[in-house]
């Protein structure tokens, strides 16, 4: 038995896992918009640093061009990545970019990883099925998703801080400090985006927690015979 119990703790481990790396990652899907809905966050004049030291002012499409170079370059694993196109990042800008891409990185690994353990629990519980370990990890993993949300929205410095600003305020220079382009190329309503993402990731875990809860509890319950 005390097999199964192992393998029961390590399954609702890895569904806290599953749910809180899963709602970081898809966090980051929501970056990508379409040119033709695209909007920079800044009303006012928006300029980019060029090769020779000089200001030029970008349209609307301009900024959507180079904001997308920033954005697949989240992808990548170099600093000159970033260095592409007309906007020459800040070295704020460039570490705070390389530690989202990190976040971004881990949180993918996290998914992997906690499916992969998920499939190998589920075969070895599913000969008894104790299944009650879904719920345990469901759980846990809808509360520790509301707890780093309060964290992020009470934060008052580094990277939180800054996430809590672009969340909350629309306000992009907390996030990407420095003297160039980047806050002002972010579109329109992304942190809102960001927001509701996440929450929604950790509702749909909440949801699925009360339907297994509720299924395990149905066929728990003494058959009925006439």
């Amino acid at each position: 038995m005390f097999k199964y119990r192992f393998f029961q703790v390590i399954m609702a481990l890895s569904l806290v896992l599953l749910i809180i790396s899963t709602a970081i990652m898809c966090s980051f899907s929501v970056f990508r918009v379409a040119e033709k809905s695209y909007k920079p966050s800044n009303s006012g004049t928006i300029s980019s640093v060029m090769n020779n030291g000089q200001t030029e002012e970008l349209s609307e499409f301009d900024a959507w061009v180079e904001y997308s170079i920033v954005l697949d370059a989240l992808d990548g694993d170099s600093e000159q990545e970033y260095r592409l196109g007309n906007v020459y990042l800040s070295t704020e800008n460039v570490m705070r970019l390389e530690q989202l891409a990190d976040i971004k990185s881990k949180a993918s690994n996290g998914v992997f990883i906690s499916i992969v353990l998920l499939v190998a629990c589920f075969v070895v519980i599913r000969r008894r099925r104790l299944y009650e370990c879904v719920v345990w990890g469901g759980a846990a993993g809808v509360i520790i998703g509301i707890i780093s949300f309060i964290a992020m929205a009470v934060s008052g410095s580094g990277i939180m801080y800054g996430i809590r600003r672009m969340v909350f305020g629309e306000s992009y220079a907390e996030l990407f400090p420095g003297h160039d382009v980047l806050p002002d190329i972010i579109p329109a309503g992304t942190g809102t985006k960001v927001l509701w993402v996440y929450v929604g990731t950790i509702f749909v875990g909440l949801v699925v927690t009360i339907i297994v809860r509720v299924i395990s509890y149905k066929k728990s319950r003494p058959h009925k015979f006439r």
